[in-house]
């Protein structure tokens, strides 16, 4: 048996789109940055709870703190970096083609 002409099924089309896929490098350097910030963040806390004989204990408290906040900036950093990474900040993609808009060459 034959359909009767326009009674055709139109064309499958998937129910939901998956939209952008982010590349596995991108997730690898989200992970790694969170690993890093608990590592450093870690190694901020463990510094400041030890009472030990180390050379760093004989240090000035004011560069003890100097450090101690050094880390743990560098740590929120880490962090902002992971959460834009994982967000998919297109930030870098519209520098990218604002200067190629302009005339200059993607780097």
């Amino acid at each position: 048996m034959t359909q009767p002409p326009g009674y055709a099924y139109p064309d499958a089309r998937p129910a939901w789109s998956p939209g952008p896929v982010r590349p596995g490098g991108v997730t690898a350097a989200a992970v790694l940055a969170y690993v890093q910030a608990g590592v450093t963040a870690l190694g901020t806390v463990g510094r400041a709870d030890r009472d030990g004989g180390e050379p760093v204990e004989r240090w000035p408290v004011a560069l003890q703190w100097s450090v101690a906040v050094a880390q743990v900036i560098g740590a929120g950093l880490l962090i902002a970096g992971g959460v834009a990474l994982t967000r998919g900040s297109d930030r870098a993609r519209r520098d990218r083609h604002d200067r190629e808009d302009q005339g200059g060459h993607p780097p």
